[in-house]
């Protein structure tokens, strides 16, 4: 029966498989998530469906690609159009699903907008209006350079603010489960703490990893080598604010991750105090990852480089085997569908681009897919395709700048990486290989018509939208 499960569904903002222990790391960065991997399943292979925040939850929560579900970018890139594709798509959110099934649906998190749907309660904290919530609003109306000092101080000593705080999340997530009446429930919590600027960290974390070389570069150095002035303003306030040195740039994200790591130990041992752990599911996963610094520029989250695209799934609980490592290409679409099958609904709503994993975590192999399908939220038109041995990245079209600065892989519109030998990908090999590329490309866009074709039928079966507009909304491959 679905009400005898809770699910806690754990996101890490900008989270990369290869810092965590579990997938690789050997800097202790994940003590906890480690062992809790290690009594439930990890996927080695797993992969986003878009290399920004809000097309990839969409795609989380709804169990579509972005083509299909519409969300296309992130932020103010989300137009009219994508809404209205959104709308009319028929996407229907996991909260939506469950909560028509009896379950409390809770959300933290401050993204808003069509993320809210299906949720009965959605904010950064609850419950709403408590203390720190109001010092926050006085802090706000300060001078912004003096908010943001005043801020630093708060949380380098140990001390929380409301605002895209991991700590403060979690200890509303933990006040939620110790007055939970009993009713099963769906929690989201969305962790920002891993994305930059890492202003939310305890000092001790900041310095925890950092080791200080004999030659250092002072990030104002690089600064210098972003041409464009918007996006080197943006790095020097905001993602890199406070941060001398380039060297510590890696440290941080790893002090980062260790508290991700510290807080995820806390809300599952208040679901064991509360005795409701042995029925919740747990996942946890990353919406993204990031690449920090690529060819000695600041990049973020930005492109479709391996430590962007391959980010963790981690599932634990009930009906979840226990100590399992499973390869293959699984990827963010898969979980609803999963989910929906472990806790016993049957959904008749529209078609999942996902695939049910329960027999994959039973046998250890995942064979639904032989490649991986990335969008990039950022871009007019970029997708990055893997088979494994190979990864793809092309454009159709490069009528637009792709991102605002000049790195080795935005200089072209087609790359092709073998990740065997050059698992960094550092050459592009389009040239060398152009039978491979043409092979790729082929596969690539004859998914995105696939996916294409499907997103008519749905518009069309929802009856909302004329041909006209759909195909305006829908094309990803025009100029091809």
């Amino acid at each position: 029966m679905a009400r005898d499960y809770n699910i806690v569904w754990i996101v890490g903002d900008a989270l990369q498989a290869r810092y965590l222990g579990c997938y690789g790391c050997g800097d202790d960065t994940s003590p906890f998530i480690d062992s809790l991997a290690s009594k439930g399943v990890l996927l080695e292979d797993f992969y986003s469906c878009s290399n920004h925040t809000d097309s990839s939850i969409t795609s989380m929560m709804t169990g579509r690609y972005p083509l299909r579900h519409g969300i296309l970018h992130h932020g103010r890139r989300v137009g009219t159009d994508e809404l209205n594709t959104l709308e009319a798509s028929g996407s229907r959110f996991l909260p939506e699903i469950i909560s028509d099934e009896g379950f409390d649906t809770i959300s933290i998190d401050w993204l808003g907008r069509w993320h809210r749907r299906g949720y009965m309660h959605y904010s950064e904290s609850w419950p709403v209006n408590q203390p720190k919530e109001k010092i926050e609003r006085v802090l706000e109306k300060l001078p912004k350079p003096l908010s943001k000092r005043i801020k630093n101080w708060v949380h380098g000593r140990g001390w929380c603010l409301p605002a895209r705080s991991g700590q403060h999340y979690t200890d509303c997530a933990r006040e939620y489960v110790r007055k939970n009446s009993g009713k099963p429930f769906f929690m989201f919590l969305h962790n920002w703490d891993t994305h930059t600027p890492f202003d939310t960290l305890p000092n001790k974390y900041k310095k925890k990893f950092h080791k200080k070389p004999e030659e250092r570069e002072l990030v104002s150095t690089m600064l210098s080598r972003i041409k464009d002035e918007k996006w080197r303003d943006i790095v020097r306030d905001y993602h890199l604010y406070g941060v001398k040195y380039m060297d510590e740039i890696e440290a941080l994200y790893k002090g980062a991750v260790n508290f991700f790591d510290q807080q995820v130990k806390e809300l599952v041992e208040e679901l064991e105090k509360q005795g409701i752990l042995e029925k919740t599911i747990i996942i946890i996963t990353g919406d993204h990852g990031d690449n920090g610094v690529r060819d000695g520029v600041f990049v973020g989250h930005f492109g479709l480089y391996q430590p962007v695209v391959h980010v963790p799934l981690i599932m634990a609980g009930p009906k979840i085997p226990k100590g399992k490592r499973i390869r293959g290409f699984v990827q963010h679409i898969d979980i609803v569908p999963t989910l929906l099958e472990i806790i016993g609904i049957e959904y008749k709503g529209g078609e999942y681009d996902g695939k049910n994993l329960t027999t994959i975590l039973s046998n250890g192999t995942a064979d639904i897919r032989e490649w991986a399908l990335t969008f990039d939220g950022a871009a007019r038109h970029r997708y990055s395709y893997a088979d494994g041995k190979y990864k793809y990245i092309y454009s159709p079209v490069m009528e637009e700048p792709l991102i605002p600065f000049d790195t080795i892989g935005y200089r072209y519109q087609k790359e092709l990486y073998n990740l065997e030998e050059d698992p960094d990908e550092e050459e592009n090999i389009v040239d060398k290989n152009p039978g491979k590329t043409s092979e790729l490309e082929k596969k690539l866009c004859d998914k995105i018509k696939e996916l294409e074709d499907i997103l008519v039928k749905d518009l069309r079966k929802n009856k909302k939208g004329e041909k006209d507009r759909i195909r305006s909304s829908a094309s990803q491959l025009s100029g091809v």
